[in-house]
């Protein structure tokens, strides 16, 4: 959204003219430029929420007139050379903090349940990472973790979005667990165009952008070939931090559906980025899970799509990034089937 601060405020109140009939702000247009000079009427305090929505609208639509919807090839070889240079950059600070003793890391709290952690490394490899891409493209939007909790919640629009999650599995950096990534995807139209997840301890890079393939260091990844049943699937799933009685039920639901229905194996370590990028390099055959956000799986829904698999909601829709509700698998026969063992009501 629009950030709506005394300093925005100054400089586009000099730059618009607003016009009030009746002290209601015109229908067909609440903007007019003047050749000579641009000014507004000091309506401001009397109009506040108003002005804000219309300006929030008009500076919208002139994003969407100047910024275009699409992407070239070669637009998108540059972006993920920079992603990539961002998520490996942000690594190297995690896997420094990650190597010193466990009680250096400052933890917060983002929630009352004191369970959805966030430390100095989560903010500090966010704002290193929205650094370096706004140096490289300043006109696209960001989305990022620790800053949307921050601002108490987040918007998606059709503009080139940057989707950031600098510390996927914040949990298990704290308690220094492996299972750790930085995720990066960008988004146009709201669909997932390019993503780069980045594993600091194991030092593995999975990338993709568009019709261009999936990789790991460079080298080509596929999803599972195999599995066609749900006895030769592995499935993976995380907890999250949801703890009503719907989420257990939920859970608990789901996943005794899949033994009752003979899954080969259950996988949960912790982070979504792990578990989408073990589908995508065919180490597992699916991952599903209700509770994260979109910068948990971003990144992941386009390097699992060029690795040939499925990207949807949980309940059988096309996928929506901003829904919470995600499966991912190596094809639409194992998808389906898991599909079927989930338990409903989903909590989202």
């Amino acid at each position: 959204a629009t950030p709506w601060t005394p300093s925005f405020r100054a400089k586009y109140a000099s730059f618009t003219h607003t016009l009030i009939i009746k002290n209601k702000v015109t229908s067909q247009s609440c903007f007019v430029k003047q050749h000579d000079k641009l000014r507004c009427r000091q309506i401001l305090p009397r109009y506040p929420e108003l002005i804000e929505r219309v300006l929030h609208l008009w500076l919208a639509s002139l994003v969407r007139t100047i910024m275009p919807s699409s992407l070239t090839h070669q637009d998108l070889d540059r972006a993920i050379m920079f992603a990539k240079d961002a998520a490996r950059a942000a690594g190297e600070q995690i896997k420094k903090t990650w190597l010193l003793p466990r009680g250096t890391s400052k933890v917060d709290d983002k929630s009352v349940q004191s369970i959805d952690l966030v430390t100095e490394t989560d903010r500090q490899c966010e704002k290193l990472i929205f650094s370096m891409l706004r140096a490289e493209f300043p006109d696209f939007e960001y989305m990022g973790e620790e800053s949307s909790s921050d601002a108490g919640g987040y918007s998606l629009t059709d503009a080139a979005t940057w989707i950031v999650d600098p510390v996927d599995g914040t949990t298990n950096f704290v308690h220094r667990s492996p299972e750790i990534f930085v995720s990066i995807g960008l988004t146009v139209d709201k669909e997932p165009v390019l993503g780069v997840m980045y594993d600091p301890i194991r030092d593995e890079m999975y990338y993709a952008r568009k019709g261009s393939g999936a990789f790991c260091n460079g080298e080509p990844i596929q999803v599972d070939q195999e599995a066609n049943s749900l006895n030769t699937a592995i499935v993976g799933t995380n907890i999250g931090y949801l703890r009503d009685e719907t989420a257990i039920a939920h859970l608990n639901g789901t996943t005794g559906n899949l033994l009752r229905g003979n899954v080969r194996g259950l996988r949960m370590l912790g982070s979504a980025c792990y578990g989408l990028a073990t589908v995508a390099c065919g180490r597992t055959s699916c991952f599903y899970e209700c509770g994260p956000h979109p910068w948990d799986v971003c990144a992941a829904a386009i390097i699992v799509r060029e690795a040939g698999g499925v990207a949807m909601d949980m309940n059988g829709d096309a996928l929506d990034l901003c829904s919470r509700r995600y499966l991912l698998a190596c094809n639409t026969t194992v998808a389906n089937l898991v599909l079927k063992c989930i338990h409903h009501p989903i909590p989202l």
